[in-house]
């Protein structure tokens, strides 16, 4: 009989069937080591909050704006430079990036940066519908931020014309000395640590609960031996046992009854 047991056991460990997983038992796993995922939670966070606010270097950014139509006869703008003026957009938010105007933006401001440093500073968006070019620069320093994005600007107002033969742009806005930083952004950092500790947690008990072949309930014997318990030796509080081979018992008619739905051939 024991020899039996073991070699039913054995196929039962090495069987390639699908884990049948009880999201109910699974969530009180989970909801009996709360106290561990909450602390869990609670060192992500603030772990991720310190290193967002003592050791992340504060950026902030500084935005002037390109308007894409110049008149070309006095104060007069016609319909072909509205259009013009449309395509170009698109195209100047490329051409702003180019190395020569990078390289008199670094000769102006006497700058210790590079094209590639200076390039990774630097963002040229085509506001939606307009032709309008806002050039965005983030550097830890505000003052050099502004500088920067005033320079670009002028830079490729002047550059750029000449090297396209298009019309000039005008600047409609000069970027100012930004006041508050634009990252990181503390608050939302030590969310995110706090969420990656939950699933940390989560996701470790998850896994103990999944490996975990050990036998537990009466109906764990019965499905993997497909034979039923002589005895249960009741450990602790007897009331407390009973109350769990209740529930236990409900679990595994209602269990039994899923079985009967999936497989009706087999229980007649």
């Amino acid at each position: 009989m024991e020899e039996k047991i073991r070699e039913q056991w054995s196929h039962f460990r090495q069987d390639d069937e699908e884990i049948e997983i009880d999201l109910l038992e699974l969530a009180g796993q989970l909801l009996k080591n709360w106290k561990w995922i909450f602390l869990t939670v609670v060192l992500g966070a603030v772990a991720a909050g310190l290193y967002s606010y003592y050791l992340l270097v504060p950026a902030y950014t500084a935005t002037s704006k390109l308007y894409m139509v110049s008149s070309s006869e006095g104060s007069l703008v016609n319909f072909t430079e509205l259009n013009i003026g449309t395509s170009l957009a698109s195209d100047y938010s490329e051409l702003i990036r180019i190395r020569d105007v990078a390289d008199e933006v670094i000769d102006t401001l006497s700058l210790d940066y590079s094209y590639e440093e200076i390039e990774g500073m630097l963002t040229v968006e085509n506001v939606p519908n307009t032709r309008v070019l806002k050039i965005s620069v983030v550097n830890p320093n505000p003052e050099e931020a502004m500088q920067i994005a005033n320079m670009v600007a002028e830079a490729a107002q002047r550059i750029l014309p000449e090297r396209t033969d298009a019309l000039k742009p005008k600047i409609v806005e000069y970027a100012v000395l930004p006041r508050a930083k634009s990252s990181p952004n503390n608050l939302r950092n030590a969310i995110m640590g706090g969420l990656i500790g939950f699933f940390l947690s989560a996701g470790l008990f998850t896994l103990l609960y999944i490996m975990d072949n050990t036998l537990h309930t009466e109906e764990d014997f019965e499905r993997i031996f497909n034979m039923q318990p002589l005895a249960i030796v009741p450990e602790g509080d007897i009331a407390s046992v009973s109350d769990a081979a209740e529930q236990r018992d409900r679990r595994r008619r209602r269990r039994q009854a899923r079985e009967k739905k999936r497989h009706p051939a087999d229980a007649v």
